[in-house]
């Protein structure tokens, strides 16, 4: 066994550890210790932390001892353990409700906080995370914090679903489909694909030369759904609306993600969820693909409210 399959099997019982500790096992000096253990970090067989312990040296570790860390929380300030601690307590924070100190300081714990990007209404917001926390925990924490309190007590009536067609099902994974029922595809949807659509004024509304857009205002004019506002994110894939979608209570507004993708992962749900929830809106999510299984389970159990329909 070579002095660096020592060291990993040594860490493996110790736990994380500094130099020092690696030179006393192999007894050699801290220099060389600190050589092998650079040696096996730059091989990824080792995470090295950002915290500091003692003299100013790292913590050296397996990627399975990420929750030991918290042994060595002690070494941070006293304003970084304070914002440690919160963070510990509640998973999830949004940077803008944090104080100027805590929004520098939470960037200064590297090893606890990992930061995620959320865009909203096309401005990106930052959330933090606690770093044992794992993305479904996140995701639902952060959709608790957009979510007003009366949403949760109380579904609006723009929450009542709209009569979009039912076949339209078959983007959580059915095959069939039937002919001229859905806009953009067969039946009177080809005859009319280069056809002037109406936009919510009512005025004619030119073909982009995008086809994929194209093809949602297509499904639009079929349904009669009326664009308030389009934001394209990624032209021929993926665009953002907000709609009016004609019910039996009349017109009700909608916040619409549609996207090109073979298959719709529960990323690109969870996604377009926390956008509506934004908006306080309910969510329409179009598309050409089909849904991965868990995000078929995802949107049976925690995004109940969208409606998913393909193009």
């Amino acid at each position: 066994m070579d002095a660096g399959e020592r060291v990993i099997e040594f860490i493996g019982r110790t736990g994380p550890v500094v130099p020092v500790q690696v030179g006393k096992f192999l007894g050699v000096d801290t220099i060389f210790a600190s050589a092998h253990l650079s040696e096996l970090a730059s091989r990824k067989k080792l995470l090295i932390s950002h915290l500091k312990i003692g003299g100013g040296s790292p913590l050296y570790y397996l990627s399975q001892q990420k929750a030991e860390l918290q042994r060595f929380s002690s070494n941070l300030s006293e304003k970084e353990q304070r914002t440690y601690e919160l963070l510990k307590e509640k998973k999830v924070l949004r940077e803008s409700v944090l104080s100027p100190l805590q929004q520098v300081v939470i960037r200064d714990i590297k090893d606890f906080a990992v930061p995620l990007e959320i865009t909203f209404n096309g401005v990106k917001e930052v959330f933090w995370k606690w770093y044992l926390a794992d993305d479904q925990e996140a995701d639902a924490l952060i959709r608790e914090i957009l979510m007003p309190q009366e949403q949760k007590n109380a579904r609006p009536v723009e929450e009542e679903e709209a009569k979009i067609p039912e076949h339209a099902q078959a983007a959580r994974g059915e095959d069939e489909q039937e002919p001229g029922a859905e806009a953009g595809s067969s039946g009177e949807g080809t005859d009319d694909a280069g056809r002037e659509e109406e936009d919510a004024q009512g005025q004619k509304r030119q073909p982009s030369g995008d086809e994929f857009l194209d093809e949602v205002y297509g499904y639009f004019s079929k349904l009669n759904i009326k664009v308030k506002d389009e934001q394209v994110i990624r032209k021929a894939g993926d665009a953002e609306f907000v709609v009016l979608i004609p019910s039996a209570v009349g017109e009700l507004r909608y916040f619409c993600k549609a996207k090109k993708k073979a298959r719709i992962n529960e990323g690109d749900l969870s996604s377009a969820f926390i956008e509506s929830q934004s908006r306080k809106l309910p969510t329409l999510f179009l598309t050409t693909g089909k849904l991965t299984k868990k995000a078929e389970e995802m949107l049976a159990r925690e995004f109940r409210g969208m409606q998913v329909r393909p193009l």
